[in-house]
């Protein structure tokens, strides 16, 4: 019935229903928050999936990386694949903040927010050591999204040595911290 509801309705229809105030009634409180939370965490579960996947083509080209090294000059096929390392980085940040952090947040009834409130409850939630260490993947993130000519984006390569492993370990940590969400 649940599932059905969520196939019927989607989300947009949900936040229209939530909003329409017969939420102060306790009955339909009660029961449309545990309806909320099943297709929560189907969300988040679905959301956990696709970032497995997307480390592990993120490991997949920070192996190839680690090989070729930083060099002043690069071959094509060596800045085609140092390039998609850097793609691939951009896309699993973003991934992770905007969809996984914020399905764990609607698991958890957080309040939601600017991003800088979600990454502040996933900091809360001890998936990253240090405010410090996001903000430079987040840094590096947006350095590397606004560079358009090769030779900038070169400079963006150090940083993918020393931040790629950090980011790495913060989607791993994600992972297995969401999993008490799909072994009730």
């Amino acid at each position: 019935m649940k599932h059905k509801f969520f196939e019927n309705f989607g989300e947009q229809k949900l936040d229209i229903i939530l909003d329409n105030g017969e939420m102060k009634d306790p009955f339909v409180r009660k029961n449309f928050s545990g309806c909320c939370n099943f297709m929560s965490n189907e969300i988040l579960n679905k959301n956990i999936e696709a970032l497995k996947k997307q480390l592990s083509w993120l490991e997949r080209s920070f192996l190839i990386y680690k090989e070729i090294g930083i060099k002043t000059n690069y071959s094509l096929e060596e800045f085609d694949n140092l390039e998609i390392l850097a793609g691939r980085f951009t896309r699993s940040i973003d991934f992770l903040v905007r969809k996984v952090f914020r399905s764990l947040d609607d698991v958890e009834f957080e309040d939601q927010g600017t991003l800088v409130d979600v990454v502040n409850n996933a900091h809360k939630r001890k998936l990253f050591n240090d405010m410090e260490e996001i903000r430079e993947i987040r840094d590096l993130r947006n350095e590397i999204v606004h560079e358009y000519l090769d030779l900038k984006l070169k400079d963006s390569f150090s940083g993918l040595l020393d931040l790629t492993p950090k980011l790495i370990e913060i989607i791993k940590n994600t992972v297995s911290y969401s999993e008490q969400y799909f072994n009730k």
